[in-house]
């Protein structure tokens, strides 16, 4: 492959990879295997690690809020901002089961953010498919631990 071939290929990479914590904490807590660990340990890198993702994806329609001169530039701004807030105050405030539930919405608000982006051709098809994908295994990663895990 030459340069333009290999370009870009690492951040798909990168976003299925970050899926990988939401996966492997998810089914430890859902099957009850802590591996020393202890479940609160588990439960709490679950949700400090989602806090921390779903603050870089908002992070990152902020960086789309200063990069572009779009008709949602005030929405984006705004939103991104609040969800990494409600994000924070969620970890803070709510029940465990809660705040994976507020993640998942959270991510997949993200994610709805970033469809009228696509259909602008501010962010291309390629990535559009990627945050898809990923925004659906963690969602789903999130939904079934509040749903199925027995700490919770």
């Amino acid at each position: 492959m030459n340069h333009s071939e290999t370009q870009g290929i690492y951040w798909p990479n990168l976003a299925f990879a970050g899926t990988l914590p939401f996966i492997a904490l998810s089914m430890l807590l859902i099957t009850g295997s802590h591996h020393g660990l202890g479940m609160q340990g588990l439960l709490l890198a679950l949700k400090s690690y989602g806090l921390l993702i779903v603050s870089f994806m908002a992070g990152s329609l902020w960086g789309l809020h200063l990069a572009h001169d779009s008709g949602i530039r005030r929405l984006l701004a705004i939103t991104s901002n609040a969800a990494a807030l409600l994000a924070w105050f969620g970890f803070l405030l709510v029940s465990d089961r809660a705040f994976l539930l507020l993640l998942a919405g959270l991510f997949v608000l993200l994610l709805l953010l970033d469809l009228p982006l696509w259909k602008q051709h501010l962010i291309d098809a390629r990535y559009f498919r990627v945050r898809l994908l990923a925004t659906t295994i963690v969602a789903a990663c999130l939904i079934a631990t509040a749903s199925f895990a027995s700490l919770i």
